[in-house]
Parts: C-alpha cells; sequence; structure tokens
C-alpha cells in the first residue's frame, strides 16, 4: 500500500511538470543591438555620420608695405636702407604677412623699382602721395604704411591701410609695448605684430565686400585731343565704360584728367593688357585710344 502511494505522488509531480509551458532561452538578435549601439554612438558623436565640409578658402588681397611720410618709392628705399627702426618693422609687418598667408609684393630684389620711379616722376607734382603708383605697379592690391614712435618708456606702432586702386583708408590700428630693456628691433617688432591683426580684420571685410565685382585695376586717362567740350567727353567715357565693365569708380577728375578704379571679370580680362584691349573695344568708337603705360593694375591711356 506504501509503495502505491508513493507511485502516485512521483506520477502527480511528473505529469504538473510536464504540463508547465518550457522556458525557452532567450535568442540575442545582434543586429538589432548593433543598430542600437550604432545609433546611440550616433547620438552621443553626431560627426562621425555626417561629412566633414571644408570651409571655402578665402580670398586675401595682395599687399605692399611702405613706410609712412614717403611720397615715393625713392624716398621709401632709402628710408628702409638707412633705418635701421623702419627696416625692422617693415620686416616684421611682411613675416606676419606671409605668415597669415597673404601675398606680400616686397621692394627688396624686385627688377621694377627703376620703372616705378621713372613712372612716379612723369606724374610728380600731380599728386601728393604716389605710393599708390608703386602698390599698382607691384600688383598689391593694398598697401601699408607704418610708422614707429619710440617715446620715454614705450614702443608706438602706427599702421594705415588703403585700397591701391583708390587711395581709401581701409582702416588704422595702434599699439603700443613697454621697453623692457630688450633690442629696440625685437620691440618694435612685437609693436606690429599686435597691431596687426585688428588691422587684418578691417581690411578683410573690405576686401570681401568689394571682391564680388572682379578684379580691380586703376585708370588714368589723359585727354590730348582737341576736345570742343571736355564735359561732354568724360559723361561719354564714363557712359561707355560702365557699359564694357562689370562695375566702375570715379576716384578724381580734372579738366584733362579722369581717374577710375574699373572692376573686370577675371575670366574675361586676366592682365592689364587684356583690360586695356577690352577698354579700346570700349571707347574706339568716340575716341583714339593710345597706351602710354601698362603695368600690373596700372593702365595710363592717353584719349584723342
Amino acid at each position: 500500500m506504501f509503495r502505491l502511494v508513493v507511485f502516485l505522488f512521483c506520477l502527480s509531480f511528473w505529469v504538473s511538470c510536464a504540463s508547465q509551458p518550457q522556458v525557452q532561452p532567450q535568442k540575442l538578435d545582434v543586429e538589432a543591438e548593433l543598430r542600437k549601439d550604432s545609433q546611440e554612438f550616433s547620438a552621443r558623436n553626431p560627426e562621425s555620420i555626417q561629412p566633414v565640409i571644408k570651409s571655402k578658402s578665402i580670398s586675401k588681397p595682395s599687399v605692399m608695405v611702405l613706410p609712412a611720410g614717403t611720397k615715393n618709392l625713392t624716398e621709401s628705399m632709402n628710408l628702409l636702407n638707412n633705418d635701421s627702426y623702419a627696416n625692422a618693422a617693415s620686416n616684421a609687418i611682411n613675416g606676419y604677412l606671409t605668415e597669415k598667408q597673404f601675398n606680400v609684393k616686397a621692394l627688396e630684389g624686385s627688377t621694377q623699382i627703376n620703372d616705378v620711379v621713372t613712372l612716379q616722376n612723369e606724374i610728380a607734382g600731380q599728386e601728393e602721395d604716389l605710393s599708390y603708383i608703386a602698390s599698382l605697379s607691384f600688383g598689391a592690391d593694398v598697401y601699408i604704411k607704418f610708422s614707429v614712435d619710440i617715446r620715454h618708456s614705450q614702443i608706438l606702432a602706427n599702421l594705415s591701410a588703403y585700397e591701391s586702386t583708390s587711395g581709401r583708408m581701409l582702416g588704422t590700428q595702434t599699439s603700443t609695448v613697454n621697453d623692457n630693456g630688450t633690442r629696440k628691433e625685437e620691440l618694435i617688432a612685437s609693436a606690429m605684430h599686435k597691431a596687426l591683426p585688428g588691422l587684418l580684420r578691417k581690411v578683410q571685410a573690405y576686401w570681401d565686400a568689394d571682391s564680388q565685382f572682379g578684379t580691380p585695376y586703376k585708370l588714368i586717362l589723359y585727354f590730348n585731343g582737341d576736345f570742343s567740350n571736355l564735359d561732354v567727353a568724360h559723361s561719354r567715357v564714363s557712359t561707355l565704360l560702365k557699359q564694357q565693365f562689370v562695375k566702375i569708380q570715379t576716384n578724381a577728375m580734372t579738366d584733362k584728367t579722369s581717374e577710375y578704379t574699373i572692376y573686370v571679370n577675371s575670366q574675361d580680362c586676366g592682365d592689364s593688357y587684356e583690360v586695356y584691349n577690352a577698354l579700346r573695344a570700349a571707347l574706339g568708337s568716340s575716341f583714339e585710344v593710345k597706351k602710354r603705360s601698362l603695368i600690373q593694375r596700372l593702365l595710363i591711356v592717353e584719349l584723342y
């Protein structure tokens, strides 16, 4: 009897266990887990799934550096050759600009100096400051003039930037450094480096705004013909230039001369000679056009 009871109990327990649902081991969805991990990583690191877009390269103007107080290239060269402080300032500015990847038009070693001096001498008397002639002749968009003032215990740097084609002032900047006993040339360099960032921001702002119009050239026109009415001749020239070029800006005008900044599409005109050909095409129907000088970004032309 006892054995029968034990047998029935065991049988009942076995049936009860067999009737319960079997617990299956959970299957691991590897792909789902990887997707989840990837999504969580991407959320934390959005740059990992987005292409890195490089910023567009910023166009920078070409620059020439000249000492303040000089009116022509001869005076500038004499000061740089004979004044160690001026030379130190010029070298510091040129070095800084080069490091910042500006195209620097340096005077040293240039073969154009004699030509520029001759050209400035031809125009002398008509302009108070002929620095723009040097700047344009070397192909500079902007020229920076500097001066150094050494006071009791400080070095003062003064910088001014000008647009070459129009002479427009683009900005000024000053800075001071204390005289701590270091060589004056090193202190001058430090003062220049301190002033340059602020000045270059102003220059770049103007350059970015104007570059949409194309490449600027300076045009000086001499009315050497027998014109019965010069006012009509001036007006006719302005009208024809506006029709030919992207933009023109009148800088100065006298009875016998006109000075313009003309903006050209660099794809249409790549140098001053091509600009001159476009000028002849524009004015040739109304004037006899004769070139007097074509140097880099400067055109001097006579009209008859």
